[in-house]
Order: structure tokens, then sequence, then C-alpha cells
């Protein structure tokens, strides 16, 4: 972590103002949600259950909805809010179907949502001292409350900073060597932080596709 990297952590979490490129974000606009939102259907309960989830668990607890057939090029995906301090800022969606021609995840347009996802951490409204990171909200949505998504392949400045509060931290990534030499990296940044810092990596290609077994070792 370099020393300005450092300072600008440490002011953070001092709660001193900082103008800094790596911890401020250009405005946004105003929140938007998709068309065709509403309940889950059949068709993206049983995708949840295919993966072993329970969809019941997951729309009471996380908020996810689903994406009918007037939703455009966002139909028939799910729905996953992004909370931010009792408040949906943003949103992605993940597709109902696995194939190499159709994105997993589509996010909100910058100017749909209130807060980018780069300044905030999926799940961050159910985490205390400790915290687990890791890449997807299915990751989050397997091993449960105290984990954070960062969304995005590369932990922003500004998530670095809420990580940095936490006094225990566990970063869980995919298993992939790109993924492990991130995992790497962002331990490094933390390690120089007040707290606790730890890597783990899973037999399985992540969280979202361990088994519980394996998740509650």
């Amino acid at each position: 972590l370099s020393k300005r990297r450092g300072t600008e952590v440490y002011n953070i979490l001092k709660g001193v103002p900082t103008t800094s490129a790596y911890f401020t974000s250009p405005p946004v606009g105003k929140l938007e949600l998709p068309s065709g939102l509403g309940p889950m259907t059949v068709a993206h309960t049983n995708y949840l259950k295919s993966r072993g989830f329970d969809p019941d668990v997951l729309e009471s607890g996380w908020g996810l909805r689903g994406i009918d057939h007037r939703g455009g090029n966002l139909s028939w995906r799910i729905f996953i809010p992004i909370d931010h301090k009792g408040r949906t800022v943003s949103w992605t969606t993940r597709a109902i179907v696995d194939r190499d021609n159709v994105p997993r995840y589509k996010n909100s347009p910058p100017l749909g949502e209130e807060t980018s996802p780069r300044d905030c951490l999926y799940g961050s409204d159910h985490v205390r001292h400790g915290v687990i990171v890791h890449e997807g909200p299915a990751d989050v949505w397997r091993t449960g409350p105290g984990s954070v998504a960062l969304i995005r392949l590369n932990c922003s400045r500004r998530q670095l900073g809420l990580l940095a509060a936490k006094t225990v931290r566990v970063v869980c990534l995919d298993n992939t060597p790109d993924a492990q030499r991130r995992a790497k990296r962002l331990c490094e940044d933390l390690a120089c932080l007040p707290g606790v810092t730890h890597r783990v990596q899973l037999d399985s290609k992540d969280a979202g596709e361990a088994t519980t077994k394996e998740i509650n070792l």
C-alpha cells in the first residue's frame, strides 16, 4: 500500500473529508428501476433452486425480484438490489440461463443509480465487525450475512476504505489464478491497516458454487 493510499484510508477512518480521486466518484443520477419488474416467476425460482438456493430466503432476506418479458434487454433476469445504509442505491441483474452468448450480469446504467456500486459493498448492511469479501452476489447468498461482494472484478479505493473499517477481514475470491492474484493484492493492501486480514481459497470455483459443507468448514 503506497503512503498516499494509506494516508487516504486512515483519514477516511477518522472521518476526515477527502478530495482524492482515489476515494471520490463523479455525481450519479436518480435511481431508476427496470421495466417488467415484479415478484419472481416460476422461471426465476427454478433457476435459483437448480443452483441450490432457497428463493424464499433470497426474496425476503436479499430483496430479489424478477424481470419478465417486458424488460427489453433485461428480460428474464433476476433483479438484485444493491442497498447501502438501509436504502437501495443501485442494482444489478443475473441471467437465468447460463450460455456463452448471454452476459451473466447486467448492471444499472450510471445515470440510473444514486450511488455507484464501486462506492459501496453489496451486503454491507448485514455486516458488523468482521467481513468475508467475495466477488459476486451469489457468493454472498451462499455464505450469508456477514459477507459482501465487490460486484466488479477489482476493489475500488472507496471499497478499500470501507473494508479497512472492519477489524477482521477474510478475502475469498474465485479460485482462478487471476482472481487469486487480485485477492493477494487486496490482502496486502489491507494488511497495512488496523485489523486482521486472511485469504481463503475454496476447492469450488467460487463461493456461489460451493456446497454448504465446504462453506461451513
